[in-house]
């Protein structure tokens, strides 16, 4: 007999946006539909929850599920969802400054949680959900999916076969691009929190957090003492709103207290050393990702040119030779993550890994020598 599906209650699941587009899908997909069934979501107002409920019970009962049940719409205090007892998991996805309060009250309710990336807008906040999720004994998901990319995990592979050898170095250079208005001289208007530094939601946390994360995953824990000065930039301390629909220029604009290029090194525990360069607002036609990881006796180099370098199958090439990795869809990576919590898996990030990262990029920020040096768009 099969086991019955993880019963999953959503914070932050609207008809649109991140969680919409990119989170939710596998649920509905095989093989993850048949292991989890969304019955309820939670928004801030009972508007967006009856549309949300709605769409997402018609999706599940087109998608053939077992579960055709009506999906519970919430609004306003999580407590509600966190509380229902016919939910086992609950997903929260909202922005970092009310992460910690949403995660804590579904920790505290006994249930297993899943947190969005950055996980809370500072160390504090993170190593608070840590410690809670400890006294209650909560299973956790972190939405740090790069780990579980298909390239990621084929890298992953060559490197435990040890066909390049110890490890020496790696080098990682990544961009998100000008046109897409997250970082940079424009901003969608729906992500003003992301301007102020003291939110934990910049570039620095979200591009260098993920790939910290992915490369601790590779090659281990990083000698903290090795951290040498970081460097941050901010190229653009005004940044132009943009509305998230229209992608036309709100008239308003923002000052912007975070970098837009970020450099630091260090090495990890086993020895390698490694440096780290993201770098935001590049133009159309810029490499995007450039990874080069050398080894005692050969090397692996990681090339892209699309814009988001989690949602694409960069080239890998494996001592000059390219090595073929079949491609796969944006989606993925999240249906990896999903499925590898629900079968009790080690590949998935938890609370604990959260906190390794930011407790690696505090000691970044602290070395870090912050300048602005503002570039004409």
């Amino acid at each position: 007999m099969a086991p019955k599906p993880i019963r999953i209650g959503f914070i932050g699941l609207s008809t649109q946006g991140w969680a919409s587009d990119t989170l939710a899908p596998p649920l509905f997909q095989s093989p993850v539909s048949s292991k989890y069934a969304l019955v309820a979501v939670s928004t801030t107002n009972p508007k967006s929850a009856a549309a949300s409920a709605q769409k997402y019970t018609e999706i599940k009962r087109a998608a053939g599920t077992d579960d055709e049940a009506e999906v519970k719409a919430y609004h306003g205090s999580t407590s509600q969802i966190a509380c229902d007892p016919d939910v086992d998991i609950v997903a929260v996805s909202v922005g970092s400054t009310f992460q910690k309060e949403a995660a804590l009250r579904v920790i505290e309710a006994g249930k297993d949680v899943f947190v969005e990336w950055p996980v809370g807008r500072d160390l504090s906040e993170t190593q608070e959900l840590v410690d809670a999720a400890k006294r209650t004994g909560t299973r956790s998901l972190v939405g740090l999916q790069m780990r579980l990319c298909g390239y990621v995990q084929k890298i992953k592979e060559i490197i435990d076969s040890g066909k390049i050898g110890k490890i020496i170095s790696t080098s990682f250079v990544d961009s998100y691009p000008r046109e897409f208005p997250m970082w940079g001289p424009r901003v969608f208007s729906s992500r003003v929190y992301t301007l102020a530094a003291s939110n934990g939601a910049s570039l620095f946390e979200a591009g260098a957090g993920h790939t910290i994360d992915t490369l601790t995953y590779l090659f281990g824990a990083v000698d903290f003492p090795s951290i040498s000065t970081g460097l941050f930039v901010n190229q653009y301390p005004n940044a132009q709103l943009v509305d998230p629909v229209t992608n036309e220029p709100t008239g308003e604009t923002r000052p912007q207290e975070t970098p837009h290029q970020i450099a630091f090194s260090g090495s990890f525990a086993a020895g390698a050393v490694f440096n780290v360069h993201i770098r935001a607002a590049l133009p159309t036609g810029a490499t995007r990702l450039w990874w080069v990881i050398d080894g005692e006796k050969g090397s692996l180099r990681i090339e892209d040119n699309m814009p988001f370098i989690m949602s694409s199958n960069p080239q890998v090439f494996l001592s000059g030779e390219k090595v073929e990795i079949e491609e796969e869809p944006p989606l993925q990576k999240a249906s990896r993550a999903w499925e590898d919590f629900a079968n009790a898996g080690k590949s998935h990030a938890t609370l604990e890994d959260a906190l390794a990262t930011k407790k690696i990029l505090e000691a970044v920020k602290k070395s870090a020598v912050p300048r602005t040096i503002p570039v004409d768009v």
